[in-house]
Formats: C-alpha cells, sequence, structure tokens
C-alpha cells in the first residue's frame, strides 16, 4: 500500500491474520509441523509484501501467500510428513468413535483428510470468505468452487452426521 512502511503493513496483516495463521498451520500440517509451516508463512508474506499493490484485500492477498506457502512446503516436508503420520497411525483410532468428541478436533481431523484445493476451499468457507473472495485469492472459477464446498459439506455429513 502506498505510503505505508513495510515493517507497519506487515504488523497490520499479523494482527488481522493471526488467527487465520495458526488455522492454516493446523489444517496443513500435523502438531509436530504446525510452528515449522507458520514461521514459513510469516517469512513468505514479509518476502512478498514488497510486491503487495492492495489490489486485493490483505485478507485475500494473506490467504493467497499462505496457500502457496502450504503447497511448498507439503512438496517438500512430503517424507518427513507421511512418517510422523504413519507413527501417529499406531496410536488408538478416534475417527467416529463416541459423539462426545471435541468438535474442534473432529474439524481439524476432516480438515486434514482432505485433498490440497478442497481443504484450501474449507478452511476459507469456514472463515466466511464468499465464493468471489475465494475466486480472487485462489484465482479459480466461482461456480467451480460452489461445485467443490457442496461436495466437501456431503463428506463431511456423510462421515459425521451419519445416516
Amino acid at each position: 500500500m502506498p505510503g505505508t512502511d513495510k515493517q507497519t503493513l506487515f504488523e497490520q496483516i499479523l494482527e488481522e491474520n493471526k488467527s487465520r495463521l495458526h488455522m492454516v498451520a493446523r489444517a496443513n500440517a500435523t502438531a509436530d509441523f504446525c510452528p515449522d509451516l507458520e514461521q514459513e508463512i510469516l517469512l513468505a508474506l514479509w518476502s512478498s509484501l514488497d510486491r503487495y499493490e492492495g489490489r486485493s484485500s490483505l485478507k485475500t492477498w494473506f490467504y493467497r501467500v499462505a496457500f502457496n506457502t502450504v503447497s511448498n512446503f507439503l512438496r517438500r516436508n512430503h517424507r518427513r510428513i507421511r512418517e510422523t503420520c504413519l507413527s501417529e497411525a499406531d496410536e488408538p483410532a478416534t475417527c467416529n468413535s463416541g459423539h462426545n468428541r471435541d468438535p474442534l478436533a473432529i474439524l481439524e481431523e476432516f480438515t486434514r483428510s482432505l485433498g490440497e484445493l478442497d481443504r484450501i476451499v474449507f478452511v476459507m468457507y469456514l472463515d466466511n470468505f464468499s465464493y468471489s473472495e475465494m475466486a480472487e485469492a485462489l484465482k479459480a472459477d466461482e461456480a467451480n468452487l460452489r461445485v467443490r464446498m457442496s461436495r466437501v459439506k456431503k463428506l463431511y455429513e456423510s462421515r459425521y452426521v451419519g445416516s
């Protein structure tokens, strides 16, 4: 944004998107990898801040940078993440067990089970993005995002609401 120094703008982005940063990291990485992913997103935000032109909202720009960083992070750390997930698989399974589970844990479990683009769309949906905002941030077709979100909702219902 013209007239705003980089440090001030970065602090504004952090203030406005702190909870989003945590939500994106938790949706895309296990607890072991969340701090690393958060740091990489912060570094990417700082590094790309010089290219922010103000054509989109800071929230939309934040998501664009965050999810590009997530994609790169998951690609680079795929083997380590997979090994961590396999070792966690030795622990007792909790999926679909009991109706008294923590709703946040259920939501995180479901979110992590989605493919990358579905996970991105779902997280943005939970953050009350409109489909037009999602389309702008993801450079995707709005109608396609509506169909994708509809499928994600049906998948959630089939897994957790039951028959």
